[in-house]
């Protein structure tokens, strides 16, 4: 039996495997740390959304809440369709109206039925309607509107 020692290292199991290892080390840790810190932000924001995010509603644009015309529509007097502060309010007739829907501003929002009320956004002093009072609108369609009134109109 021969036994052979070595008395010597070798250059190669005396240098380290990785010249890089410790600065490796510390960004690979960074890095995970960092995408930790990441997902617990998105995830606690997340559960907080509906106290971050909320919605605000300027204009007609997106509201799917439509009113039904009946299909045959009613002789007047006509039966009212939502209720503004209390105040039923009346359709002038069951002629769908056109408006752009960015130009009608929400007033108010009939708890009963869900629906929207809009008006017509305030262009200048000559805009109203001196004689028949203000015009509310609500939506049956997209870009459709109903024109609706505090008075219910006159019997025919």
């Amino acid at each position: 039996m021969i036994a052979i020692f070595m008395s010597e290292i070798s250059p190669t199991e005396a240098s380290p495997a990785f010249p890089g290892f410790k600065p490796a080390l510390w960004l690979g840790g960074s890095l995970l740390a960092v995408l930790t810190l990441v997902i617990f932000l998105a995830v606690r924001d997340n559960s907080q959304r509906d106290q971050l995010e909320a919605i605000v509603q300027f204009n007609a644009v997106g509201d799917t809440h439509y009113a039904a015309i009946p299909p045959g529509p009613p002789a007047p007097p006509y039966p009212a369709i939502v209720i503004l502060h209390g105040e039923p309010l009346y359709p002038v007739s069951y002629r769908k109206h056109e408006k752009r829907e960015a130009e009608l501003v929400p007033v108010a929002r009939d708890e009963a039925s869900g629906l929207n009320i809009y008006q017509t956004a305030p262009r200048g002093k000559d805009d109203a309607d001196k004689d028949s009072g203000p015009a509310y609108f609500v939506k049956v369609g997209p870009g459709e509107f109903l024109k609706v009134h505090p008075i219910p109109p006159p019997q025919q």
